[in-house]
């Protein structure tokens, strides 16, 4: 088993995730040894019993939408054997596209579920596959001019298209989530 070293991430981000409801999930920056990385974290419903979570995890994404300058992201997180929880954005936001820019940029993801017993937390390699269908991805992403009424509209027709467990995207809006430049904004969370 490998142990994750100590991770910087934005206080207020986590007080928000925190506080927020289950069923949800968000992206953002963390810090590992002074250098910035992406991730995801997903707050589930209910407790996922370690059986489980044991087996890992899959996530994927996908462009959604019939108009190619009017996607919406989804992203999906497997857990093997279990559920499938899927969320959706809206790509038509600068704070979307610099993380995933930096998820690209790094070839790395990290994934959290936080649920009641904690923290559990996956760091996987975008590479091959995902790698390039993640770059081919983001040159449409960086030109999409959804609209907020056009993303709604898309997320409403999303439940009897896909099966599983859909999470309210949140803290994606406010930059203050992602700032790591001031001393104050940190908070680290230390493996157990």
């Amino acid at each position: 088993m490998q142990f994750l070293s100590p991770l910087t991430f934005n206080k207020f981000f986590i007080s928000e995730f925190i506080a927020a409801d289950h069923s949800s999930a968000a992206i953002g920056i963390l810090e590992e040894f002074g250098v910035q990385r992406g991730f995801i974290a997903m707050k589930p419903e209910a407790l996922i019993p370690d059986e489980f979570t044991q087996a890992g995890l899959s996530f994927g994404h996908q462009l959604l939408g019939d108009n190619p300058k009017s996607p919406m992201i989804r992203f999906t997180i497997k857990i093997y054997n279990y559920k499938e929880y899927h969320f959706f954005i809206n790509p038509n936001n600068d704070l979307v596209r610099k993380i995933l820019h930096l998820i690209n940029d790094t070839g790395e993801i990290f994934q959290f579920i936080f649920n009641e017993t904690g923290l559990l937390a996956f760091r996987d390699k975008v590479d091959g596959d995902s790698k390039y269908w993640f770059n081919r991805n983001l040159k449409t992403i960086d030109k999409a001019e959804t609209t907020e009424e056009e993303y709604r509209k898309m997320l409403g027709a999303t439940n009897k298209q896909f099966k599983g467990v859909h999470l309210d995207w949140i803290c994606g809006y406010n930059y203050k989530f992602i700032d790591l430049s001031n001393e104050e904004y940190k908070y680290e969370l230390k493996p157990a």
